[in-house]
């Protein structure tokens, strides 16, 4: 695995590369982890390995939110502590701001990547952007829809 600096860029490739920056964001610090998905991490992780990264970050006990575009989710996963405790969801409208490619930010980290059509992943770190990233985040959440939570991680706006 390439070890980051305090200002690194680090690119990574194939279904090992996400799942690699998948892990990576297993280090997020008690500011916990934001994040810009566009579907769930079964994309490009199998349903069981998915279920251990999640419990994992209720054993690391970290907090994420989480910005989509889907205003419907279906049940995604058993680990029921995760989606009471440690999960925020919260729907914005494409018109209002259409997310195009996944990010997750945590500590001083900005990690982009797509699956959907060629696998491109690329890790940034750089305080003054993952801060930069962080309040674009902040102010695009504070806009955003809060669904109704249901087990599983279910979510529906009515």
């Amino acid at each position: 695995m390439k070890k980051p600096t305090d200002q690194s860029v680090i690119t990574y490739t194939g279904p090992e590369g996400l799942k690699q920056v998948t892990l990576n964001s297993l280090d997020a610090d008690h500011d916990g982890l934001r994040l810009f998905e566009i579907k769930s991490m079964e994309e490009f992780v199998p349903q069981q390995e998915a279920e251990k990264i999640r419990q994992e970050f209720v054993n690391r006990k970290i907090y994420t939110k989480e910005l989509s575009n889907v205003s419907y989710l279906e049940p995604w996963t058993d680990v029921e502590e995760l989606v009471k405790t440690y999960w925020r969801f919260r729907y914005i409208d494409p018109k209002k701001f259409e997310i195009k490619t996944e990010i997750l930010i945590y500590n001083d980290v900005v990690a982009m990547y797509d699956y959907r059509e060629g696998i491109f992943c690329v890790e940034i770190h750089n305080k003054k952007l993952a801060d930069m990233q962080k309040g674009l985040f902040d102010y695009l959440w504070n806009l955003a829809e809060t669904p109704i939570i249901g087990p599983g991680g279910r979510t529906s706006l009515m």
